[in-house]
């Protein structure tokens, strides 16, 4: 297991990492379960009640938002080094994203329960997933004004085409 993680919901190719103490670390891998998703296995859908946290151990998770039922479209991907579930663990909410497998992926997993009774016994830990979270907030609003803009920048463009293709052209 790598001694470094960073969160995502993501879509931070780059995340941001933080260390984990030795101490934390090894007592956190006590309480996780390895798992290994075959090529487009989900690791959880859309609007699921939270089970856990997921670390990447190995391969790429992709992260599909869902927009209609037939045509999901991609969020983002993530990469070894990165942890799926956090928000929704802590606060209880369902995932707002699907995550599934790009290729044969290996997480460890740690429960809900076993991870909240982790997080009231460790407040260092505590601490650095606030720090995360956080993150994760500013990168999300970034990525928010960048999306908002260009959809805007769009909506310019397609305003000056349809403008440009209605002045009269004189001879």
């Amino acid at each position: 297991m790598q001694e470094a993680y960073s969160t995502s919901h993501g879509v931070r190719n780059v995340a941001q990492e933080t260390q984990l103490s030795p101490e934390l670390l090894a007592v956190l891998q006590k309480l996780q379960k390895a798992r290994t998703f075959a090529k487009g296995k989900e690791l959880f859908h859309c609007g699921d009640e939270p089970k856990g946290v997921y670390l990447i151990e190995r391969g790429t998770v992709s992260l599909f938002v869902s927009t209609s039922a037939r045509h999901p479209r991609v969020f983002g991907t993530v990469r070894e080094g990165c942890i799926l579930g956090l928000s929704e663990s802590i606060s209880g909410d369902v995932h707002k994203l699907t995550a599934a497998a790009s290729d044969v992926t290996r997480v460890s997993f740690v429960g809900r329960e076993e991870f909240m009774r982790f997080l009231r016994q460790n407040q260092e830990f505590c601490l650095r997933i606030v720090h995360l979270l956080s993150e994760d907030v500013h990168y999300l609003y970034g990525k928010f004004r960048e999306e908002k803009s260009g959809v805007s920048r769009r909506s310019r463009k397609v305003a000056l085409s349809k403008q440009a293709s209605s002045i009269p052209i004189q001879p």
